[in-house]
C-alpha cells in the first residue's frame, strides 16, 4: 500500500505511489520512462569497465529516434499525460512495431498498462526497456517504477533487487529509499526499513511526507515509542483530517500511557469501525504487528 491511501485495486495503488512518490510516472515527460532488471549492485560493480562502455552506447542508441516514429511517439506520451493511456498504448505499439529497438516506447507503454491493471504485461515491456537500454540517464526512475509495481503484487524481494539498483544509479536519492523502505517493512525487516526512511528524512528533515507515517509504525515496532509519538504528531499537524493518522496515533499514545491523547485523537477518526478491524490493520494497511496489539487493547478499553 502507499501511505495514507485508501485500500483499492492494486493497479489503482500503484498508480497512487506513483503520483505521490515519483511524480509524473506513469503519465511520463518526454524523457524516457524504463525500468531495470533487479540486477544486484554487487553484479552491477563487477561488469568490466568495457563492457559498461558497450552498455552506455547501447543506450544512448536505443534512446534515440526521428522520422515519423518520432512523431508518433510524442503524440503517445502527449496521450499518457491526458490520461488518455488505451489510445497512448496503441501508438506505441506502432512505435514498436518501426522501431523495436527504441526503449522508451516499451517504458512508457508499460506505465500506460499499469494504468489499465495489466501489471504482467507491464513488467515484460519494463523488462524489454532495460534489455534495450540499461545505462539511460534515467534508468533509476525505470527501477523505481518497476520495483513500485513488483511491490504492489506482493513480490517484495524483487522490488528490493529493482531499488537497489537504482541506488547503485542514483546513491541516495529518497524516492528510492522510500520506497525500498516500505518493500522492507513488506518483509518485516524493521531494522533496514528504520535506516532507508532515517536516510530520506535527512535530506528532508523538514518537509513532512505521507510515508511518515510508515516511519512512526516502525519506530514503535522497534520499541522507540516516544520517538514515534513525536513524528506521527507532526504528521498529525499536516494531515489533521486523515483518520489512518489519528488513529495510529491513538494507538501508540495508548500503548505509551497518554489515554487523553489517545482518545482525542480516536475522536477524529472519520471511520473509526475500519480501524477496529484487526483483519484491515494487518492486509489492507499493513500495520505492524505491536500497532495493531495496541489497537486491540485501545478497543478493549474503549468498547
Amino acid at each position: 500500500r502507499h501511505p495514507l491511501a485508501p485500500a483499492a485495486s492494486a493497479a489503482a495503488a500503484i498508480l497512487a505511489a506513483l503520483a505521490l512518490l515519483h511524480h509524473p510516472a506513469p503519465a511520463p515527460a518526454a524523457e524516457p520512462v524504463t525500468l531495470g532488471n533487479s540486477v544486484s549492485a554487487e553484479k552491477a560493480a563487477a561488469k568490466p569497465k568495457a563492457a559498461t562502455a558497450e552498455e552506455a552506447r547501447l543506450s544512448r542508441l536505443h534512446n534515440e529516434i526521428d522520422g515519423e516514429p518520432k512523431k508518433v511517439f510524442r503524440a503517445a506520451t502527449t496521450m499518457i499525460e491526458k490520461g488518455e493511456f488505451a489510445g497512448a498504448e496503441a501508438k506505441l505499439g506502432e512505435v514498436i512495431d518501426a522501431r523495436p529497438d527504441f526503449a522508451p516506447a516499451y517504458s512508457n507503454r508499460a506505465n500506460a498498462r499499469v494504468s489499465a491493471g495489466r501489471l504482467e504485461e507491464a513488467l515484460a515491456d519494463y523488462g524489454k526497456a532495460v534489455e534495450l537500454a540499461p545505462r539511460a540517464s534515467d534508468s533509476w526512475v525505470l527501477f523505481l517504477n518497476r520495483g513500485s509495481v513488483f511491490a504492489a503484487k506482493g513480490n517484495y524481494e524483487a522490488a528490493l533487487g529493482d531499488f537497489g539498483a537504482g541506488l547503485e544509479q542514483r546513491p541516495g536519492e529518497p524516492l528510492l529509499l522510500i520506497n525500498r523502505a516500505l518493500a522492507y517493512e513488506g518483509l518485516e525487516r524493521w531494522d533496514a526499513a528504520l535506516n532507508d526512511f532515517q536516510k530520506a528524512i535527512e535530506k528532508k528533515s523538514s518537509d513532512i511526507e505521507p510515508y511518515w507515517l510508515n516511519y512512526g509504525l516502525v519506530l514503535h515496532e522497534k520499541g522507540l515509542t516516544t520517538e514515534a509519538i513525536g513524528i506521527l504528531r507532526r504528521v498529525a499537524g499536516k494531515y489533521s483530517e486523515v483518520g489512518e493518522v489519528r488513529a495510529a496515533l491513538a494507538a501508540i499514545c495508548y500503548d505509551k500511557g497518554f489515554l487523553s491523547e489517545a482518545e482525542s485523537n480516536w475522536a477524529r477518526v472519520d471511520r473509526p469501525k475500519l480501524f477496529t478491524n484487526s483483519k484491515y490493520l494487518e492486509t489492507e494497511r499493513r500495520w505492524p504487528p505491536k500497532a495493531v496489539k495496541a489497537m486491540k487493547k485501545f478497543q478493549n478499553l474503549t468498547s
